[in-house]
């Protein structure tokens, strides 16, 4: 929903390429380590300051500084941001081509420095340049937008008015729709049977996302290939797919979802589930079972990690489940073994 507040320099299209957004081009530097983004001229946020570079440049390093930035380690490759009047320059530490994808995928939400400069009245009302202005924020319940008139396609945007709901439990959400108490939701993979029973129309959107398990091939046990080897044919993707999103995502062996750039048709089923074959290489490995024992650190309760568990149990893997809410910290450190 920020999305619809803030806009970033780029936004990705329905194939998943980069297109201008806020930038109306961009260009890198013979050896790709270097990208200019050009802004387009005359772009103002909702509180009347200018969509130029320096606010280009202070969002970023807002992002790279922040506490518990959701976009630290995506913007580990940028070492350093020169503003000049509409051009933003980022200099590189490494040779980077995703950065105009990676800012369309993760919005890089770029605020107005002035109200930037108060985080805590930022968070009650966000000041951006996207599609719409807050008229109304209720944190937790709801939030009322209307059309921004200054966003740079504007005449494109056909709804004056928005108000986003958070609806208290999931299974509501339909009567909801049947009833006219939402025009439109998004519902919980649980709920699409029920909504089309209802007679209601569901659309099932394809995401450019994929959950994964990281494993730090620096510390043990995962230094030894054959353990990492034995995690990847000890789990059950499928299960994943049918438990949590009810049949309406798909399982795959590679951290990138079909559509994407990145994305390796080769890659897929390389390591289809055998549980056989994991022991195998742990017994190689010189791991016994149930002498094997893993700390799973995430940032919050998921279901995702007790089937982890259940999995990794079967193969004689003990698994122990940490929450940390500070867990992208030492995540992006590389101090953690099972993530």
């Amino acid at each position: 929903q920020l999305s619809l507040v803030y806009a970033s320099l780029t936004r990705t299209d329905e194939e998943g390429k980069p297109v201008p957004d806020l930038a109306e081009s961009w260009k890198y530097n013979d050896k790709g380590d270097r990208i200019t983004f050009t802004l387009r001229p005359g772009q103002k946020f909702s509180d009347g300051e200018p969509v130029d570079a320096t606010a280009v440049k202070a969002a970023i390093e807002r992002a790279q500084k922040q506490k518990n930035s959701a976009l630290f380690g995506d913007l580990t490759s940028i070492g350093s941001v020169e503003a000049k009047g509409l051009e933003a320059t980022l200099n590189l530490t490494q040779v980077d081509y995703q950065i105009p994808q990676l800012l369309g995928q993760r919005v890089l939400q770029i605020a107005s420095p002035k109200a930037a400069a108060d985080p805590a009245r930022l968070d009650r009302n966000p000041v951006g340049a996207g599609p719409f202005v807050i008229e109304q924020l209720i944190p937790g319940t709801k939030a009322v937008l209307k059309k921004n008139p200054d966003y740079w396609d504007a005449e494109n945007i056909h709804i004056d008015n928005v108000e986003l709901v958070s609806a208290p439990d999931a299974s509501t959400v339909v009567s909801g729709l049947r009833t006219g108490v939402y025009n439109f939701a998004d519902i919980d993979p649980s709920q699409a049977d029920a909504a089309k029973k209802a007679g209601l129309d569901v659309f099932v959107q394809p995401g450019f996302n994929a959950a994964n398990l990281s494993l730090n091939i620096n510390k043990a046990p995962f230094d030894d290939d054959r353990v990492v080897d034995a995690v990847r044919h000890a789990v059950d993707r499928e299960e994943f797919v049918q438990k949590l999103t009810f049949g309406h995502g798909e399982a795959t062996d590679q951290p990138f979802p079909k559509g994407y750039v990145a994305y390796d048709p080769e890659s897929e089923d390389a390591y289809p589930y055998d549980p056989a074959k994991a022991k195998k290489l742990l017994a190689e490995a010189g791991h016994q079972p149930g002498d094997l024992k893993l700390t799973l650190v995430i940032p919050s309760e998921d279901p995702q990690a007790e089937i982890v568990q259940s999995q990794l149990a079967a193969v004689g893997i003990k698994v122990t489940i940490k929450i940390d809410k500070n867990w992208a910290t030492p995540f992006f450190a590389k101090d953690l073994a099972f993530s």
